[in-house]
């Protein structure tokens, strides 16, 4: 029933049902809760005329509706060109590093297990190619190159997140903004 009592008291208020309308124009604006709060203090202290018939219980009421509508509205998580160009560097640069990080502890478990001098080998993510290539020449794995598989797992993982022990995309990308 008190819902009943709300929509017909909306109904009788016309000023109330413009700014009900009023709401949406200003959460694709995007005004927080506050902002919508501190405007709504200034029109009534500018004493605009559908602010005019407010009691306090209007005014509780829109701003509870405001905050629903903003939790319901969905989040624009679209970014401009320059934040997209600014995302794929960071990304690009951390990700170079973790697999030059990763290709230098590549190089020195393998090293602890074979004989071959591997001091030659680069750990520049740009030349992984040639250095896989010489570092693995088809021989079997044994029990002692259990120690690198974990490693060589990271850098040959199609999914980036691996890289940084993360397991999903957007725990990824989270921690690329945090950075």
């Amino acid at each position: 029933m008190p819902l009943d009592i709300i929509v017909k008291e909306i109904n009788n208020n016309k000023s109330l049902k413009k700014l009900i309308e009023l709401q949406k124009y200003l959460i694709l604006e995007g005004y927080s809760l506050k902002e919508y709060e501190r405007d709504v203090q200034e029109n009534i202290e500018n004493n605009y005329f559908n602010y005019r018939k407010l009691n306090n219980d209007d005014i509780q009421f829109l701003c509870k509706r405001y905050n629903r509508l903003l939790n319901k509205a969905p989040k624009d998580h679209s970014m401009s060109r320059k934040q997209r160009i600014l995302y794929r560097e960071k990304r690009k640069n951390l990700c170079y590093e973790k697999r030059r990080e990763l290709i230098s502890k590549l190089i020195n478990e393998i090293n602890k297990t074979t004989v071959r001098d591997l001091s030659i080998l680069s750990s520049d993510p740009d030349n992984w190619e040639f250095t896989k290539k010489f570092l693995f020449t088809g021989d079997y794995l044994t029990e002692a190159d259990r120690n690198w598989c974990k490693i060589y797992h990271k850098l040959v993982s199609p999914n980036q997140a691996h890289l940084f022990d993360l397991n999903s995309n957007d725990d990824f990308v989270n921690y690329i903004y945090s950075h």
